[in-house]
């Protein structure tokens, strides 16, 4: 058995691969983060994607740009490592180049809306969480950690979808233990995921995804994890240990 996942509710998914999916008679959960439904706000890093396009665009970049970055040196490299908590960094830039983020949201539309997720639902496919904007949790303070996280699951609740697991946006890795013993007294929350590939967790309602965002082909990675798997149990070192 296994379970298909995909992740930030892009409108591709109910315009794509849905239905190739649904003409299959597969179906799969789809974690998506609130913040970005209807088309209402656009993920960070989506962001800096749009402004490293402009700049690549333009030979001639304003001296401005140089100072809200703090440095002349590899700056496409600096805007795309921008981290969560310096994302307003990325709202200036895009004002200094001319950059409307609204008016792409309005003409793009890259996320579901509201009622997409309901058709997907009645279709049989699943709405989760993915925390309300996308954050990179081991960048959050505990309380942080746990707002956005209990923000999404309100929010699912709410509007009768899944919320009974939750999804870690980019990673896991790096959360400790305390953030697991707090979520998990919510007694409705089943499991969580991290996508780490096939590895065991010390937390036992933590499940780890295998990534499939590359071109290699699936079943050829997963046969790479089983043996990457294997080879690591040897050495003990196939289980993720949280303090």
């Amino acid at each position: 058995m296994a379970l298909l996942t995909f992740d930030d509710g892009f409108r591709e998914f109910y315009d794509i691969v849905a239905p190739v999916l649904e003409r299959k008679g597969i179906y799969s959960i789809n974690f998506i983060n609130p913040c970005f439904i209807d088309n209402q706000e656009l993920m960070f890093r989506c962001k800096a994607s749009l402004i490293v396009d402009k700049l690549e665009k333009n030979k001639n970049i304003n001296p401005e740009i140089y100072k809200i970055l703090g440095s002349k040196q590899d700056i496409n490299q600096h805007i795309l490592q921008i981290h969560y908590s310096q994302k307003e960094i990325l709202d200036r830039l895009a004002k200094v180049l001319e950059i409307d983020f609204n008016i792409f949201l309005k003409k793009q539309k890259p996320y579901l809306n509201f009622e997409q997720l309901n058709t997907l639902t009645r279709k049989g496919f699943g709405i989760s969480s993915h925390s309300w904007d996308h954050p990179l949790y081991n960048e959050l303070a505990l309380d942080q950690q746990l707002e956005t996280t209990r923000k999404t699951f309100q929010y699912l609740k709410e509007n009768n979808f899944l919320y009974e697991s939750f999804a870690f946006p980019f990673t896991d890795f790096g959360v400790n233990k305390d953030f697991f013993d707090v979520l998990f007294k919510n007694k409705e929350l089943f499991c969580t995921f991290g996508s780490a590939g096939i590895k065991l967790d010390s937390i036992e309602k933590n499940f780890q995804r295998i990534p499939m965002e590359t071109n290699e082909n699936a079943g050829l990675l997963i046969k790479k994890e089983i043996a990457y798997f294997r080879v690591k149990k040897i050495a003990n070192k196939n289980k993720i240990v949280r303090k």
